[in-house]
């Protein structure tokens, strides 16, 4: 894997820092003029210590560059991939369909009122909600399948799936998942979503960005068509 610029800068300082400090201890053990067998002993275990440290920063690097790697794609309430992570991993998947032919599908989900969760029953009613719905996500879908939250109360995954059901048969099935949870007493609230669902083939031309837009649209019309039949 090429090291990243900002890798290889805190890398070589280290080196710098290491090589200055034995430098700077050997110079002082030749002062004290301890006969050349000693001295040879202590310029072996000075060189053994550098190769050490060296091996130790690279490691710590690497650990670190992983750690922020993941903090930058992962979103910190769920631990699903923000948008960044999604457009990635989910743009990879796209380029390797082209090369197999194999179906694929992309949702996008919305929880239903959130915002009157959050005005009503506070914030962190609000953040157990999202959380539930993450939850619900990660179960229903499969551990290969993209899942994300690219928004407040926007989710989307992505992976392989053929035109089998229509959005009305996947909603049903995700909230029949939301009523135990919705079943509790003393919730305040009840959980429901609304989704838009593009089913891709080969001929898809569309990049990631513009698939979620298309599945927003068909979203939001669920979505209005739910109050309408509401009211």
């Amino acid at each position: 894997m090429k090291k990243s610029k900002l890798q290889e800068k805190i890398e070589a300082n280290g080196f710098v820092i290491i090589s200055t400090a034995i430098a700077l201890l050997y110079w002082y053990i030749d002062t004290l003029q301890l006969g050349p067998i000693v001295t040879r002993l202590i310029t072996c275990s000075l060189f053994i210590s550098y190769g050490l440290s060296s091996q130790y920063i690279t490691n710590s690097v690497k650990q670190l560059m992983a750690k922020v790697l993941s903090l930058s794609i992962t979103d910190p309430l769920t631990g699903l991939y923000n948008r960044r992570g999604f457009t990635t991993l989910a743009g990879q998947q796209l380029k390797i369909e082209k090369r197999t032919k194999e179906s694929l599908f992309l949702l996008f989900a919305d929880i239903d009122d959130l915002k009157s969760i959050n005005d009503n029953l506070g914030h962190a009613k609000g953040d157990d909600a999202i959380i539930q719905v993450a939850n619900i996500l990660k179960e229903v879908f499969r551990e290969s399948d993209v899942i994300a939250r690219i928004g407040g109360d926007e989710f989307v995954v992505f992976g392989l799936g053929v035109e089998t059901e229509n959005s009305d048969t996947i909603e049903n099935r995700l909230q029949q998942q939301f009523d135990p949870y919705n079943n509790k007493a003393n919730q305040g609230f009840k959980i429901s979503i609304s989704i838009g669902v593009v089913y891709i083939d080969s001929d898809n031309s569309l990049s990631i960005d513009e698939l979620i837009s298309k599945a927003d649209v068909l979203m939001y019309g669920r979505k209005k068509h739910k109050k309408s039949t509401m009211s």
